[in-house]
């Protein structure tokens, strides 16, 4: 295994840990049902901003669908990773063949 799939390793797992502590941790529940609002799909997009499409949905599908099989969720998992899919390939049709791709801080401030 070469270093750069080893980083790109690291670096994807570390992201969808993220994406599942913003969704369980920093969520605001949601008055009179058990709805909540939470980080995760505002960390998707800065995950595919960062690490690419392929990087950034591999890490929404892991980080999401663990939240949704861990938290009884388990029935609406794959439509969570199907609309974390959808976003990813939403943000590499806007961002990466609208904009330079290889201008990552102006994405993420154009996104901001």
């Amino acid at each position: 295994m070469k270093n750069t799939d080893l980083r790109d390793l690291v670096q994807t797992s570390l992201f969808a840990a993220l994406i599942y502590l913003g969704v369980s941790v920093f969520r605001i529940p949601m008055p009179f049902t058990t709805q909540f609002v939470h980080f995760g799909n505002a960390l998707v997009v800065i995950g595919c901003l960062l690490f690419g499409t392929k990087q950034g949905a591999i890490a929404a599908s892991i980080g999401l669908g663990l939240f949704d099989i861990l938290n009884n969720y388990a029935d609406v998992a794959w439509l969570t990773i199907l609309e974390s899919l959808i976003v990813c390939y939403v943000i590499h049709l806007v961002y990466e063949k609208a904009m330079n791709k290889n201008d990552k801080i102006t994405n993420i401030i154009t996104v901001g």
